[in-house]
């Protein structure tokens, strides 16, 4: 409570009183929340350049053996973009994989309810570091697209 203008008159200042508006208040880029969103981002973008660069060989045309084609050159300049190919595609894969390893720690984080229950039943988590001890003590949701997004990037890691 304060007085306003040198009057007797006692305003109340508004504040946000739970949590959900405090959190609209801070901001839509604040917290661990706004990484997440950078991440997607980042990820919706590598999917954009990937079908861009499928959309654009196949208006090249095909070999007749289904490949697509992308360049036509002589061999130097052939290697030369095979090189930088290569570089870009190993950005982007490195881009989707910090993507999904941040994704995948804040989906297998357990949220306060969780370690609190936990607690009470004298069992724990592991916090802050990756677990899949912790994917047998989460939502069953949030286990199964931990699970999905895991077996999703295998063929990056892999390829």
């Amino acid at each position: 409570m304060r007085q306003v203008g040198g009057t007797d008159a006692v305003h109340q200042i508004n504040q946000p009183h739970d949590s959900r508006e405090r959190k609209a208040a801070r901001g839509f880029f604040s917290g661990r929340t706004a990484s997440l969103r950078i991440l997607a981002a980042c990820t919706a973008a590598v999917f954009a350049v990937n079908i861009a660069v499928l959309a654009y060989a196949k208006s090249r045309g095909s070999s007749g053996d289904g490949d697509l084609t992308l360049f036509r050159g002589g061999c130097s300049q052939t290697k030369t973009l095979n090189v930088a190919l290569h570089a870009a595609l190993n950005v982007l894969a490195i881009v989707v994989s910090a993507s999904v390893s941040a994704f995948l720690a804040s989906l297998s984080s357990p949220t306060r309810d969780e370690i609190d229950r936990a607690h009470a039943k004298g069992t724990w988590f592991e916090i802050g570091v990756p677990s899949v001890h912790n994917l047998t003590r989460i939502g069953t949701l949030r286990a199964w697209l931990c699970a999905l997004l895991f077996l999703s990037t295998l063929p990056i890691q892999i390829l």
